[in-house]
C-alpha cells in the first residue's frame, strides 16, 4: 500500500477531485452530445500533453518533479510550457479536469475544477514558490516577474 504521503501528491489530489465529479455527474447535467464529448476528450489529452510536456523538461534538466522534495531542485526550469505558466504540470491537471467534466456532461464538474485550482494553489504551489524564491533568489524573482502563475 502507498504511503500516507504519497496519496496527498497532487496527482492523487486531482484523482479525487475527478472521482468528485464523476459522483456528482447527475447532479446538473451538460447537453448530451457527442461534440461535449469529443470536447472533453480533445481538452484533457491537452492537459495530459501539457503535463508530459512540462514533466519531459524537468526531466531533461535532471532535476526533481517531486512536490514534496522541493529542496532537491538543481535549476530552474523556465522554457518550453514554463515559458508561459510557471506551473504546467497544475494547469495541465486543471485542464484535465475540465476535460473529465465535458467527458462526464456535469455543469457542477467546473465549479469542482475551480476548487481543485484554489487548493492546489494555497496548499501546493505558495509554498513550492517560496523555496524555490529562496533557493534561486533574483533568478526566480525575475522570472515570477515575466511569466504568470497560471497562464
Amino acid at each position: 500500500m502507498p504511503s500516507p504521503k504519497v496519496l496527498t501528491a497532487p496527482p492523487f489530489i486531482m484523482l479525487y477531485y475527478g472521482i468528485l465529479i464523476f459522483i456528482v455527474r447527475d447532479v446538473w447535467q451538460l447537453p448530451n452530445s457527442i461534440w461535449v464529448d469529443i470536447a472533453g476528450g480533445v481538452v484533457g489529452f491537452s492537459g495530459f500533453f501539457i503535463i508530459g510536456w512540462s514533466n519531459s523538461m524537468f526531466r531533461a534538466a535532471k532535476t526533481t518533479v517531486n512536490p514534496f522534495k522541493v529542496k532537491e531542485t538543481s535549476s530552474m526550469v523556465t522554457t518550453g510550457p514554463f515559458g508561459f505558466s510557471r506551473n504546467p504540470m497544475y494547469l495541465g491537471m486543471v485542464i484535465l479536469l475540465l476535460g473529465w467534466t465535458l467527458f462526464v456532461g456535469t455543469a457542477v464538474g467546473f465549479a469542482i475544477t475551480a476548487l481543485f485550482g484554489f487548493f492546489i494553489d494555497r496548499a501546493q504551489i505558495q509554498r513550492e514558490e517560496k523555496a524555490l524564491a529562496e533557493m534561486f533568489g533574483d533568478q526566480f524573482t525575475d522570472y515570477r516577474q515575466r511569466v504568470r502563475r497560471w497562464i
